[in-house]
């Protein structure tokens, strides 16, 4: 029986926020076991580098390219594609890993400069097992693709969780009893992503069956799959840029940035993100962007995105300081470390709500096959941003607020381009009706801080937790048409 958009986009938002607590968990019970030592850089480095090379090299391009075309195929030609997927990924994986082998010093050096891979006991062959990771995890995005598809989107969050669970037994008890050892954490690193990829397998149990057609990928398959690796690409490396941007202005000031990007990726991972993993599948299967219903769907996703993302940019910015506090406010980070992080991620999240739509007009394109124009865009919007803060840097502007305006101003300038190129200019006259539930939110969120005068002090009170919660419950409450809409559409993907 099919399920209503809204069941599944809860069961997704919820695994995915599971999956990021226990990615947390992960992090703490590392740093309980092994401080901050040569050990830990080692094992943060063989722990995130499978997914962060796989991330940026090929994930874009699944849901640039591969995602809309399984959506538009049927049964059984899908399964073709997708093993025909899987050894076009495994290849390139295989000549990727081949390299990565052969340049390991060269690899740690860059990404790790303090990290010496013959100093450091077992680093060497913990390297070439986190190698086979790198396989696993070229797989496993395909699998992940496929369950987007099916209608399984919780299922990759819940393989995630498993992964971090695996992660955590062994830094929890595997290293008290046998003691820490880099080879040994390699091969739990291959068995933690074997048993990611048999949770994936338990729901596609039919791609191992025999099918009687052919099927191949649509012509300019491989350019738009291209197209969307380096546009993914480029959403990456521009946090990465700002980042080192806002380090000039000292020391300390790179980490003040990156913790702070922490806070704006929460919203993204658990909520924002979940508007492209559910709509790219049926905005494909629908197929023709002329299309009444493609419009109709595009614009709920639309608006969805602008209301989750003002709900989470006006908690965030507004509870900032408590918030932060109540994160990093210890040892060294206490007092000024906390004042500069809040007021760092106070001016991110006026760029979230324009990241979010962003993402939902990314999503149309690519289900399309326009993926050339979220490229163009994203090159538009990376060098406009580099432009605005070059610009504000002659003018004498302070280097954090220069560093922290242009990361707001990509995202805003990408808006505008999708918005224009998706809907045209004529849907212009949309955006009244589309922003009346954030200037209601924003005139809650203005009340609230009118009450609150403490807001400022870094200090967490019982009532502020509660009043955090009232005011999420209200903000959804505004934007309970579009939560009726998704109550009422069916994801039928299951039934295909």
């Amino acid at each position: 029986m099919a399920r209503s958009l809204l069941t599944a986009s809860t069961m997704v938002s919820l695994m995915l926020l599971l999956s990021r607590v226990s990615g947390l968990v992960r992090e703490q019970v590392i740093g309980a076991r092994l401080g901050l030592s040569q050990e830990a850089d080692a094992v943060l480095f063989l722990l995130t580098f499978p997914d962060i090379l796989v991330g940026v090299l090929l994930s874009g391009g699944f849901g640039a390219a591969l995602i809309p075309v399984l959506s538009q195929a049927d049964k059984q030609a899908r399964i073709v594609l997708l093993r025909r997927m899987v050894k076009w990924t495994l290849f390139c994986a295989l000549v990727m890993v081949a390299i990565l082998w052969v340049g390991q010093n060269v690899v740690v050096s860059l990404t790790v400069p303090t990290l010496d891979i013959s100093a450091v006991p077992g680093l060497s062959t913990g390297y070439t097992l986190s190698l086979i990771a790198v396989l696993l995890a070229a797989v496993i995005g395909v699998a992940s693709a496929y369950l987007n598809v099916t209608g399984y989107y919780s299922l990759p969050a819940l393989s995630v969780l498993v992964f971090n669970g695996v992660i955590i037994l062994y830094f929890g008890f595997g290293v008290a009893a046998f003691g820490m050892n880099l080879m040994m954490f390699g091969c739990v690193l291959v068995i933690a992503n074997l048993l990611r990829f048999a949770v994936q397998m338990s729901r596609m149990t039919e791609v191992l069956s025999k099918v009687n057609v052919t099927a191949s990928f649509p012509d300019g398959f491989v350019l738009r799959f291209a197209q969307g690796v380096f546009a993914f690409s480029l959403i990456v490396a521009m946090p990465m840029l700002f980042r080192s941007l806002y380090a000039a202005a000292g020391p300390g000031a790179l980490a003040e940035f990156n913790y702070a990007l922490r806070l704006f990726e929460l919203p993204m991972g658990v909520l924002i993100s979940v508007i492209p993993i559910l709509f790219l599948p049926l905005l494909s299967r629908i197929g023709n962007s002329n299309d009444p219903a493609f419009k109709k769907t595009l614009l709920l996703a639309l608006e969805l995105a602008l209301g989750l993302g003002m709900i989470a940019a006006v908690l965030l910015g507004l509870f900032a300081l408590p918030i932060v506090t109540v994160l990093f406010g210890y040892g060294a980070l206490a007092g000024d470390g906390v004042a500069g992080i809040s007021q760092a991620v106070q001016i991110m999240m006026i760029g979230l709500p324009f990241q979010a739509m962003f993402q939902a007009l990314a999503a149309g394109l690519n289900a399309t096959n326009r993926t050339r124009f979220v490229l163009f865009i994203t090159c538009g919007a990376f060098i406009g941003s580099v432009v605005i803060y070059l610009l504000l840097t002659l003018t004498g502007f302070d280097p954090k607020m220069a560093a922290m305006s242009g990361f707001v101003i990509f995202h805003i300038f990408a808006f505008v381009a999708a918005f224009g190129t998706t809907l045209g200019i004529g849907a212009v006259r949309i955006l009244p009706k589309m922003l009346l539930p954030s200037v209601q939110i924003g005139v809650l969120a203005g009340l609230c801080a009118w009450l609150n005068p403490w807001l400022r002090d870094g200090a967490v009170r019982l009532w502020e937790v509660g009043a955090v919660t009232v005011l999420a419950v209200l903000l959804l409450f505004l934007i309970r048409p579009l939560i009726k809409q998704l109550a009422t559409m069916r994801d039928t993907a299951q039934e295909e």
